[in-house]
């Protein structure tokens, strides 16, 4: 779920996530690799790049503290990920400060996500596009639809509501 911090397309409320059955299937090895990496660029870049290892720091820390600390049902929601976007936040500014022309890329950078700030917020404002929206990214996940029927139930939409209810 990390990339999203980096590259935030194709978020949900509530998104598809597939289940890990073994702790030694490939997408937990590849996790373990990454935090592994981070953590070893974090103390490596210590002293010589200071912000680019807080930015690191802030995205293994917060994650892995919280989830560990107070377990969650549904830990990969986009709306927990907003309390460790600082640490990508920072990772992108030390590496923007470092090309050729930081400027024009924080600029491009800043608009990208702007934009997509600005559809994702469209969302956002009516309970029925988020979770309608939901839905079409996870279309077989129970919740998006119990959600979906319980709004379309409130606003008086019941046949709406019922075709929700019953997948």
């Amino acid at each position: 779920y990390l990339w999203r911090f980096f590259i935030p397309l194709g978020l949900s409320v509530d998104p598809e996530v597939a289940a890990v059955s073994s702790t030694v299937s490939v997408g937990v090895l590849i996790s373990v690799l990454v935090i592994a990496s981070m953590v070893f660029a974090a103390i490596l870049f210590r002293r010589t790049r200071p912000l680019l290892t807080i930015g690191i720091v802030l995205l293994i820390v917060g994650p892995l503290t919280a989830y560990w600390i107070f377990p969650l049902a549904d830990v990969v929601a986009e709306h927990r990920a907003y309390i460790n976007v600082l640490g990508a936040a920072i990772i992108i500014a030390d590496r923007a400060s470092r090309l050729r022309r930081p400027m024009i890329v924080s600029l491009a950078v800043l608009l990208a996500f702007g934009w997509l700030t600005f559809r994702r917020n469209a969302l956002w404002n009516d309970e029925v596009l988020l979770w309608e929206d939901a839905r079409a990214q996870a279309p077989e996940k129970l919740r998006t639809h119990v959600n979906l029927g319980a709004l379309y139930q409130t606003r008086g939409q019941r046949d709406r509501a019922i075709k929700e209810y019953e997948f």
